[in-house]
């Protein structure tokens, strides 16, 4: 939008508002205002009206130009107008009911005698009427209005005399300290103030009552606990005697019988509350028949001792015949020829294997590895052999697994 320049005069273009307005000055006056900023004192030219004025650095000769103008009109604060005389209203006087012109909002009276005079009559009233009789509401007794107190604001007076009202605010403060208890020493009524003496608070009146009701009656001594018996057992465990001041105990404190000890009681209490039909499974090592502990678990064997056993036994005829067949017909294999034939590239899973973990644990370690195992008859040959990685080497296990070479 196009805008006249006040300083200047010239024509410019607005896009954005400055602080929230559309700006009234051109770029080059907006420029020269910010970069002139005069020492001393000088003389100026008011934007508004255009006389000159002396000052250091000013826009407006006065406030009434700073207020004409149309950017700082809309944040000149409005002052509230004074509350002066109510000219042009008329009131009337309450006593004497002549008209009178206030001079503020709550003027009821037109002179200072007229209100003085109100006072001393309501005064009187006051005392004409401490002359009659009232009914208490708390005890129901008519009384002179004198024990009713009298309201601070108006002539009305409370329901209550003020015997009862002593007796209420008594009963007040008793609920607010306790209530009222009899000393064990000195028979008097006293009221527990705080928490500070405990328990000798609810039952004496002061420190000095306690102590000399303690001095009367002395506490009897007690008597020094006995020493506890103490049991020689034997360990349902290992066999072991020791000593237990408990004497249904059953292991000793040693952590292996612990530990046997509390499998041996949750065996017991698993079979109570699980076990109702029990499986005979047979030994594959020494043909014993024998139950499980866990019938829900599957058993081949007595021990794990026959497990062990049994697996070193199925293992050992695969050796012996690897051995025979690499005496009988094997050739030597340089097993870098075999990896720069493969291109150094896992022949099972396509991975390019790391030439610098030759000989390490590595995941994509180069390893030779035999198409057709030896344990089932296979060649230890380079065509029966080909490049893997240390990974699928492991997962192959004794598997024939691979294409045979032509070389």
């Amino acid at each position: 939008m196009e805008k006249i320049c006040i300083k200047c005069g010239t024509t410019f273009t607005t896009d954005k508002p400055q602080r929230g307005k559309v700006r009234e000055r051109c770029d080059s006056c907006i420029s020269k205002h910010n970069s002139y900023k005069p020492k001393g004192i000088i003389e100026l030219i008011c934007d508004k009206c255009g006389k000159t004025f002396k000052g250091k650095w000013a826009r407006f000769c006065g406030p009434k130009c700073r207020q004409q103008d149309s950017y700082f009109a809309g944040r000149e604060r409005k002052q509230k107008p004074k509350q002066g005389p109510l000219k042009g209203t008329t009131r009337y006087c309450l006593k004497c009911n002549s008209p009178f012109e206030p001079k503020h909002q709550k003027q009821t009276y037109c002179t200072i005698g007229c209100s003085h005079h109100c006072t001393k009559v309501f005064r009187k009233s006051v005392s004409a009427l401490l002359a009659g009789e009232m009914k208490c509401n708390s005890c129901g007794n008519v009384k002179p209005l004198e024990l009713f107190p009298l309201a601070k604001t108006t002539v009305g007076r409370g329901g209550m005399c003020r015997v009862c009202a002593n007796e209420r605010q008594n009963k007040r403060r008793s609920l607010r300290h306790g209530p009222v208890l009899i000393c064990e020493q000195c028979k008097d009524e006293y009221q527990r103030k705080g928490t500070r003496n405990g328990d000798d608070g609810k039952r004496f009146c002061t420190q000095k009552c306690a102590w000399e009701y303690q001095r009367q009656h002395p506490q009897p001594k007690i008597e020094e606990p006995k020493s506890s018996k103490v049991f020689f057992l034997e360990c349902g465990i290992c066999g072991g005697l020791f000593c237990s001041r408990i004497e249904k105990r059953r292991c000793c404190s040693s952590s292996k019988c612990k530990k046997e000890y509390a499998r041996r009681y949750a065996l017991e209490r698993y079979k109570a509350e699980h076990i109702t039909q029990r499986r005979v499974c047979k030994c594959k090592e020494c043909g014993r028949e024998f139950v499980p502990e866990y019938p829900s678990k599957q058993r081949s064997f007595c021990c794990p001792a026959h497990g062990k056993k049994y697996k070193h036994k199925m293992g050992k005829p695969g050796r012996t015949a690897r051995k025979a067949l690499l005496r009988a017909g094997s050739e030597q294999i340089n097993r870098i020829k075999i990896f720069e034939r493969d291109k150094w590239v896992c022949q099972l899973c396509g991975r390019k294997t790391l030439k610098s973990k030759i000989g390490t644990w590595h995941e994509r370690a180069p390893e030779v590895d035999h198409i057709i195992p030896v344990s089932k008859k296979g060649r230890h040959a380079r065509q029966n052999v080909h490049c893997t990685c240390r990974a699928c080497n492991s997962k192959k296990g004794a598997k024939i697994k691979g294409q045979l070479r032509m070389w």
